[in-house]
């Protein structure tokens, strides 16, 4: 039993950090060129107001959330299963 549950923390571990390969910051290096070549520094409303700092702080773990929690769905039986409160399956 131990051995599976190492697998599917190597998987886990596998999964999490698979995302920054080559293709990827490729991708990123080029759109960020691109973006600055073609946006202008100057350019936005003269009267965008200060950043909302509250706001920003809690977009974040928020954001973080939300993604972590649709990447565990499949892990405990999809959208449709009637384990909850609340199923979506007719």
């Amino acid at each position: 039993m131990s051995a599976r549950l190492e697998g599917e923390g190597s998987a886990r571990a596998e999964r999490l950090s698979g995302g920054l390969d080559r293709p990827t910051l490729v991708v990123a290096g080029v759109a960020i060129l691109a973006a600055a070549r073609v946006l202008r520094p100057d350019a936005g409303r003269a009267d965008a107001g200060a950043l909302n700092w509250l706001g920003a702080a809690l977009l974040c773990p928020g954001l973080a959330g939300i993604v972590f929690g649709l990447s565990e769905t499949e892990s405990h039986g999809g959208i449709g299963r009637s384990g909850g409160r609340v199923s979506l399956r007719r």
